[in-house]
């Protein structure tokens, strides 16, 4: 991790989200570099960019600005389960629980995203738990 943020975002639907919360970490990670590799839960995302659509209407300007970013950087965007990505799943509950802007860095992070890098540095998978057993099925 070089760099983590958390932020609340007005969005309405769940995919809107999602591509706001990515143009915010593009622009971020292009301050850092040329090669970057984005991660994202949102599969008919990662399948919209690699084909050059245009998506809904809703959210079409967003996608135009992330397609216009990405156009002048070397980056690769990958589909990644929501368990595999713990680290951006905490960051995600923690904007939506939070006001305001904040940015983080390896050192200044909350310790359990500090933990949870640390396993995924170790190539220690994550799992999901269901706390509750359903009887039906």
């Amino acid at each position: 991790m070089i760099e983590a943020l958390t932020f609340p975002i007005e969005a309405a639907s769940t995919l809107e989200a999602e591509l706001k919360a990515f143009e915010l970490g593009l622009a971020a990670a292009t301050r850092h570099g040329e090669n970057i590799w984005m991660e994202t839960d949102a599969e008919c995302f990662v399948h919209m960019l690699g084909k050059g659509e245009q998506g809904p209407a809703a959210i079409r300007h967003v996608l135009s600005k992330i397609q216009i970013m990405m156009a002048t950087k070397n980056v690769r965007v990958s589909h990644i389960a929501r368990e595999g990505n713990k680290p951006a799943d905490l960051l995600a509950t923690r904007g939506c629980d939070e006001q305001g802007i904040y940015v983080f860095e390896r050192s200044s992070a909350p310790p359990r995203l500090r933990a949870l890098l640390e396993l995924d540095e170790k190539g220690i998978p994550n799992f999901w738990f269901q706390t509750k057993w359903s009887e039906s099925g």
